[in-house]
């Protein structure tokens, strides 16, 4: 039996950046939310804690958005309920280089991947 992805739990952490001029914030660490259930975290999570981004009952994510540099800076999940789910912005927000990536139309996300280099 599949559970449906009821929430994403982020946490940030806050880093040195010389070239932001200053502390930058990035994701560190991940957890999905299956059926209510949370699963395995993915990443280190900061003494900051979690932020909750939660689904309705009836939600599915259609696109996610953000954006990246040597690490995740800023992740958006946009649900067919027509809502977009972030952390709030900061100072400390970068934007190095911003991403979508959509599903098609009627469909809704199963899966994003990430990796890191040049290829």
């Amino acid at each position: 039996m599949t559970l449906p992805l009821t929430a994403v739990r982020l946490s940030y952490a806050t880093t040195h950046s010389a070239e932001a001029g200053g502390n930058a914030e990035q994701i560190s660490a991940v957890q999905l939310v299956l059926g209510g259930v949370p699963d395995a975290t993915v990443g280190t999570v900061s003494t900051g804690g979690w932020v909750l981004l939660e689904l309705g009952q009836t939600e599915t994510v259609v696109a996610v958005s953000g954006c990246a540099g040597g690490y995740v800076e800023q992740l958006v999940l946009h649900t067919s309920g027509g809502r977009r789910l972030a952390a709030p912005l900061t100072r400390g927000s970068l934007c190095t280089a911003p991403f979508l990536e959509v599903a098609p139309q009627g469909g809704y996300m199963v899966g994003v991947q990430v990796r890191t280099g040049g290829r």
